[in-house]
């Protein structure tokens, strides 16, 4: 499995690539290799990630994910599974049923985002796409086209928020109907403002017996979580998990950013 990250712009810095690969490692035994493509390599862990860097970048942020649907993105061989994540996850659960996972003949992998109330504008979380290499070229095909006017497509539809968003609308809207959906209750997300909507949409959604967030602890069955809109610096959120892989003094300080603004 070839995974495919992101990282461009100050917001993250490189210790969000380095950790999201060391929570893969730590929660599976299947190969993988993580390619991260970025407009600043430094920090990043070069002997176990592959850096591909394009310090110019013409695309608006996570609009630039579209890319990897490229024939022979990375040099990538047609056929190699790929599966796209965002940095701003963590794997917490055993991987292997997701690595070792083979997708059918133009299958397209991914799960339903089980916490949103707008599936019913884009079911799908754009931070966890997989794919055969080749089968999807039309997604860049069609982007590439006229990547402005897409850009800002599902903005001005009301279909997404924010200066600059609607990537996963544009992929589920365009990549068509042959997909597998991975069980959702495999995938979670933490957002430190709005957990009792979350709690609430687990129960209805996936696990009505389970609790997904007590206690510290998370829900049994999830493999991986998301930090979403707590301003997105899970860095700063003082939990198990993230304790793991960050020392404690990031948890409330703004280093990591800082240094990427520098």
């Amino acid at each position: 499995m070839h995974i495919l990250t992101l990282k461009v712009g100050p917001k993250y810095s490189s210790a969000y690539v380095n950790n999201l690969y060391k929570s893969i490692r730590d929660n599976s035994t299947a190969p993988f290799q993580m390619h991260c493509y970025t407009d600043d390599m430094e920090g990043l862990d070069r002997q176990n990630i592959n850096i591909i860097q394009n310090p110019f970048m013409k695309y608006r942020l996570q609009w630039n994910k579209v890319e990897f649907h490229r024939e022979m993105f990375a040099g990538i061989m047609p056929g190699e599974q790929c599966l796209i994540l965002d940095i701003d996850q963590l794997c917490i659960g055993d991987f292997d049923p997701i690595l070792t996972h083979k997708l059918e003949e133009g299958q397209f992998g991914c799960f339903t985002r089980w916490w949103s109330r707008l599936q019913d504008v884009c079911r799908i979380n754009g931070g966890f796409q997989m794919f055969r290499m080749g089968e999807t070229d039309h997604l860049w095909q069609t982007f590439k086209s006229d990547p402005d006017w897409w850009s800002n497509y599902y903005i001005k539809r009301g279909e997404a928020f924010g200066k600059v968003n609607g990537e996963q609308n544009f992929i589920d809207n365009h990549v068509g109907d042959n997909r597998y959906y991975f069980p959702k209750e495999w995938f979670g997300k933490y957002n430190s403002d709005d957990m009792n909507v979350i709690q609430r949409q687990w129960f209805e959604e996936c696990d009505p017996y389970e609790p997904f967030f007590i206690g510290g602890e998370f829900a049994s069955s999830l493999k991986l979580l998301h930090f979403a809109s707590s301003h997105n610096i899970m860095h700063k959120q003082n939990i198990g998990i993230v304790r793991k892989y960050w020392e404690a003094h990031d948890w409330n300080a703004e280093s990591y950013l800082r240094k990427d603004r520098q």
